[in-house]
């Protein structure tokens, strides 16, 4: 008898402090992935047709749900912005504040809907690991490619694991 998965839906949390690369971490993914020029802003709940195999498959596209606007940050429970929806995205993706006062609600809710949570957390002082702040804009485009190809590992094993 195979196992099956126990998450089939997968949620990732980019975890930091304000100011410490959340949101454009987002749209480094979003643009490379999505292949978009330009991310100019980002609306709170967007959804985007993905290309989590790029550049090998490029037609296989996937939706993924980018929550930007931290609920902390935005004092707005994610439950507020996925339970209007009425379904549930697969693959979800979201910018929080480490132990921000909607960051237990948070991890809650997704838990409670059965979402494999990871979190990536990014520091809130300069370093030369991919996670910690830049400190110029050389050393910012840098930590997005790193950051953006970490989470796209991540989300590439977790859809190639329930095949």
């Amino acid at each position: 008898m195979i196992n099956k998965p126990r998450f089939k839906k997968l949620a990732i949390l980019l975890v930091g402090a304000p100011n410490t690369g959340k949101t454009s971490t987002l749209k480094e993914y979003c643009e490379y992935y999505e292949n978009v020029k330009f991310v100019a802003r980002f609306r709170m709940g967007w959804r985007w047709n993905i290309m989590p195999f790029k550049p090998q498959y490029e037609g296989l596209k996937m939706p993924m749900f980018f929550v930007p606007s931290s609920p902390t940050e935005s004092n707005r429970p994610l439950k507020n912005t996925i339970d209007p929806l009425k379904w549930f995205p697969d693959l979800l993706i979201v910018a929080e504040q480490l132990n921000g006062h909607q960051y237990a609600n948070t991890i809650d809710y997704l838990r409670a809907n059965e979402y494999q949570i990871k979190e990536f957390i990014l520091s809130n002082t300069n370093g030369i690991n991919i996670w910690d702040r830049w400190v110029n804009s050389v050393d910012k485009d840098t930590k997005l490619l790193y950051r953006r190809e970490a989470i796209a590992d991540y989300i590439r094993a977790f859809i190639i694991s329930r095949i």
